[in-house]
């Protein structure tokens, strides 16, 4: 059932990010790489149905009924949210989808650009289960990196990248995993987020060196829920499944990536 969730912050972080976070009840049983669908309309009166739509956005972190969203400006609701203030009210559903499969094994989290959103619920909860695990963040500038100083609470461990070499070391996240991984006691587990072509080089990597890998995906959602199929994707033996109810978590190996 959706909740009626009052903001409590909203700050703007650079490179058209922000920091959104809400006090809620129903997120607070929610694990990490599960999203919640927000209401985000225009303020006008009297009130309208538009956008229609709600918009997906990963649960960044997570601290009793506290929970905050990272998000970034690309579209008209999401340029609406941006002006939301602390007090306001927004109408949220969730937790939905499929998070992470968490393990005993050492972990690499790889976030791409806006792919971070998931990474942070997920290094706080390896942080509380005492596991060993990095953080791989890579972005085009250090603007867009704003958010990274979140990680330090949870470990020193946070490797950053860019792509005019601005912050950190000059490149794209695929191209320093190898020297990352070499640094973990054991061989660890792969959890991605990110633009497509960085989750399909990192599930070439992965099927080459025989590394597990998990892959959260980024698509256009209308329900939510898995009733509309907006937002399928293709698996490697022929069948679809719904990224919003059958993932947005996958591991790498179901997925087709010949497309």
């Amino acid at each position: 059932m959706p909740e009626n969730v009052e903001i409590i912050q909203n700050k703007p972080l650079g490179g058209d990010y922000y920091r959104l976070t809400v006090s809620s009840q129903s997120l607070s049983r929610a694990t990490p790489g599960q999203f919640a669908h927000l209401l985000v309309q225009s303020q006008q009166e009297p009130p309208t149905w538009d956008p229609l739509l709600r918009r997906p956005l990963s649960i960044y972190d997570l601290e009793g009924d506290k929970a905050s969203f990272l998000y970034r400006t690309v579209g008209r609701g999401t340029k609406i949210l941006a002006r939301a203030k602390p007090g306001e009210k927004l109408d949220l559903l969730g937790p939905l989808g499929r998070g992470f499969q968490l393990g005993a094994a050492p972990t690499l989290l790889i976030g791409g650009g806006v792919g971070a959103a998931p990474m942070l619920f997920l290094a706080h909860t390896l942080h509380e289960r005492g596991q060993e695990f990095a953080v791989l963040l890579g972005a085009r500038s250090a603007q867009e990196l704003a958010h990274a100083g979140d990680f330090a609470k949870y470990t020193s461990a946070v490797f950053l990248v860019t792509d005019d070499g601005s912050l950190g070391r000059q490149g794209i996240v695929t191209d320093f995993v190898p020297e990352i991984i070499a640094q973990f006691s054991a061989i660890p587990k792969l959890c991605a987020c990110g633009p497509m072509p960085m989750l399909a080089a990192l599930a070439a990597l992965a099927a080459k060196e025989k590394l597990a890998l998990d892959v959260s995906l980024e698509a256009r959602m209308a329900c939510g829920v898995g009733a509309c199929l907006a937002c399928t994707c293709f698996l490697r033996d022929g069948n679809t499944a719904r990224v919003c109810a059958d993932g947005p978590v996958f591991p790498y190996e179901v997925l087709d990536w010949r497309g």
